[in-house]
C-alpha cells in the first residue's frame, strides 16, 4: 500500500477516537 494512504488512514482513526473521547 502507499505509505502516505496508510498514514493519513491511521491519523483519521486517531483523530476520530480522541473526537470520541472529547465527546464523552
Amino acid at each position: 500500500m502507499n505509505t502516505r494512504l496508510n498514514s493519513s488512514m491511521y491519523n483519521n482513526k486517531k483523530q476520530s477516537k480522541i473526537k470520541k473521547g472529547k465527546l464523552q
